[in-house]
């Protein structure tokens, strides 16, 4: 399994499974704490979580059937 859901994953045969990480999403998160930060304003009172997904391709099989 990859990380970051790369265009690797995409274009490489057979096509990686892969953990994709909302990357877009991290920026513009990032890009509004600096700003409120700038601002003097407070910081979030929790962390900013922001969860990946996994992306299926043909590097990974069905379960086993066992029985």
């Amino acid at each position: 399994v990859g990380f970051d859901d790369n265009i690797l994953a995409t274009t490489t045969r057979p096509r990686l499974t892969t953990i994709h990480s909302p990357t877009d999403a991290l920026a513009r998160m990032a890009v509004e704490m600096m700003q409120r930060q700038m601002r003097d304003e407070k910081p979030p009172d929790a962390p900013v979580l922001l969860a990946p997904w996994l992306v299926v391709r043909e590097t990974t099989a069905p379960p086993r059937c066992t029985g």
